[in-house]
This record gives structure tokens, C-alpha cells and sequence, in this order.
């Protein structure tokens, strides 16, 4: 899970539930619409480690705090549905925050907004018609932000980037600040 296991083991049960149990929720909803949609359709790129693309001092120096042990890397590939799913989970026990950061292919034929637009229309599926990401202009092609799970998501190319941060004192807009400097550090790893 994008976060899950740094949680469990550095919030009690109240924290956890309270701080990520809307983010557990809805990467479950990203995770379960991607692996249904992405069936032997082409152009998938080829796989990218999500913690090959942000060195621990960068996240370090953005939270102004050491990061705790190696990140957790979460790899997932199937043959059958020529789908990869690629995770990082990172944590600070001294400042108590999670970040996590998701790539996988959108696997749409479409890219940007439009990709995006069916993206949404997917979790409204899953979530309610009444589901909506508030819109994040200048972070790649097309972003999202929901505030209830604190996580931005990217459209990039034929990617889907999710990132988030979260913890008792991390919400709202400086979970949407972190976010962002997060997706300007990730992005600029993406193959041109």
C-alpha cells in the first residue's frame, strides 16, 4: 500500500485512522481502476522506480528533518495485463510524516486533460458522482488535488504520478505545498 506500512508502524490506531485512513481508501480505488483498464492496450512505457527519482536528502532537506531508515520500494508488474505500478514510502519520525509517491501508466489513448477527465470519471464511478479533485495548474500536463487524502495527482505523457504527505501537523495546503515541490523534484526525472 502507497504508505500503509511506514503508518502502521509509527502512528497509534487513532493517528492512523484519522491522518491517512482517506489516503488508504482511495490509492485502494487508483490501484483497483488501473490494474481493470490497463489490459494489453499499447504504448505502456517502460517501468520507473518511483525511489529512483527522489534522493532521501531532497525530501530531507524539504521537511527539514532526517528521513528514517531506507524508503520502502513497492515494484508491481503483470505480464498478462502488460500493467507496472511503482512505489516509495518515506518516513520522519522526528517531524512524524509519511510521504509516498505512486507512478504508474495511465493506460488511457489520450494524454493530459482528457486523460485526466476519465481518470475522474472512473473514481466518481467508484467514489460518487459527486467526487471531485480540485484542479492544480503548472504541475505537469494535467494535476488534482484531494485535500480529504492530501495526495496530488499528475497526469505526465502516458504516466500517472500520485504523491502525498501526510502526519498530525502536515494538512490542507502544506500537504498541497509539500506535494508540489515533491512532483517538481519527480517530474524532472520523467524521460523527455
Amino acid at each position: 500500500m502507497f504508505i500503509r506500512t511506514a503508518l502502521l508502524k509509527k502512528f497509534n490506531f487513532i493517528n492512523k485512522m484519522h491522518t491517512c485512513g482517506y489516503l488508504f481508501f482511495l490509492v485502494s480505488a487508483i490501484v483497483l481502476v488501473g490494474c481493470e483498464n490497463v489490459e494489453k492496450k499499447p504504448n505502456i512505457p517502460e517501468m520507473l522506480h518511483a525511489c529512483d527519482l527522489l534522493a532521501t536528502s531532497e525530501i530531507e532537506t524539504m521537511i527539514g528533518a532526517p528521513l528514517d531508515g531506507m524508503p520502502k520500494k513497492t515494484d508491481k508488474t503483470s505480464s498478462v495485463s502488460n500493467f507496472w505500478m511503482s512505489m516509495c514510502n518515506y518516513y520522519s519520525e522526528e517531524k512524524n510524516i509519511s510521504i509516498g509517491i505512486m507512478i504508474k501508466p495511465h493506460g488511457y489513448q489520450v494524454h493530459g486533460a482528457e486523460a485526466f477527465a476519465l481518470y475522474e470519471a472512473e473514481l466518481q464511478e467508484e467514489l460518487g458522482t459527486k467526487y471531485q479533485l480540485e484542479i492544480v495548474k503548472g504541475i505537469g500536463e494535467h494535476a488534482g488535488w484531494d485535500n480529504s487524502s492530501g495526495q496530488l495527482t499528475i497526469i505526465q505523457g502516458s504516466f500517472m504520478v500520485i504523491l502525498g504527505g501526510s502526519g498530525p501537523q502536515l494538512k490542507g495546503a502544506a500537504s498541497l505545498e509539500l506535494s508540489k515541490k515533491l512532483a517538481e523534484k519527480v517530474l524532472a526525472q520523467f524521460p523527455k
